[in-house]
């Protein structure tokens, strides 16, 4: 197998006054895969994005950072993104954060054409093809943020994202070579997975920091109701 992949990017940032920054930039990708683990031996996609964001300090304890990307890809077209961030400082300890933002995401060449054959351990995963769609969704988080003289940091998240055609590898049955079963990627109609997230980091002395994180997270395919496999509701 050999991947070949080319990309470029440009980023350029420009402050109008101090309180207004302006971040714009590109990118763009051609990935390649050749193998003889793909129908025709040879896959090539091209992709790329052009993007701004304004990060704009409203007040003395309110930042906004609005965005928007534009998205193009070889093989599904054109698709605009908008996102909204803001900050609420209430002091200098404590500030509230949330984002608004929708996302797209194009399957990846492996993804769309790869047969993966581990006829060792008992399974295959075969690329969904022409039948597999981009992924779509909604995001939202909200953020809770202690601070404190650099010495500790505590954060607390809630986040949801509604999918659309979410990107998973189904089952479609067993065979006695492939016993842990065969799969294809497909894609899941409606989605969504939402949580808590924590985060602490503290710093006991010098040269010795406490980090701890946990997420509980709950993931449902709203098609049929039930949870998504594979996503551990606690890490």
């Amino acid at each position: 197998t050999k991947d070949n992949i080319i990309e470029g990017s440009l980023l350029l940032n420009h402050a109008f006054r101090r309180n207004l920054i302006m971040t714009t930039g590109a990118d763009i990708s051609r990935a390649g895969l050749k193998s003889s683990q793909i129908t025709s031996g040879q896959k090539n996609v091209i992709f790329g994005d052009a993007y701004l964001q304004v990060e704009w300090n409203v007040l003395k304890s309110i930042d906004l950072l609005p965005g928007i990307r534009w998205e193009q890809h070889s093989s599904y077209g054109n698709h605009i993104n908008p996102s909204m961030n803001a900050k609420w400082s209430l002091s200098d300890r404590i500030s509230l954060r949330g984002s608004a933002s929708r996302g797209f995401r194009a399957p990846s060449i492996k993804e769309l054409y790869f047969i993966f054959d581990h006829s060792a351990a008992g399974y295959i995963v075969y690329g969904g093809g022409n039948q597999l769609n981009p992924e779509t969704s909604n995001n939202y988080s909200l953020t809770a943020e202690l601070n404190y003289d650099r010495r500790g940091l505590h954060r607390l998240t809630y986040f949801r994202n509604d999918l659309n055609n979410l990107i998973d590898f189904g089952l479609d049955g067993f065979s006695s070579t492939y016993w842990r079963g065969i799969y294809t990627y497909q894609n899941i109609f409606k989605a969504r997975t939402e949580g808590l997230e924590w985060e602490s980091k503290v710093k006991i002395c010098t040269g010795w920091d406490l980090s701890f994180s946990y997420t509980y997270l709950r993931a449902r395919d709203l098609t049929t109701k039930t949870d998504l496999v594979n996503r551990p509701r606690n890490t």
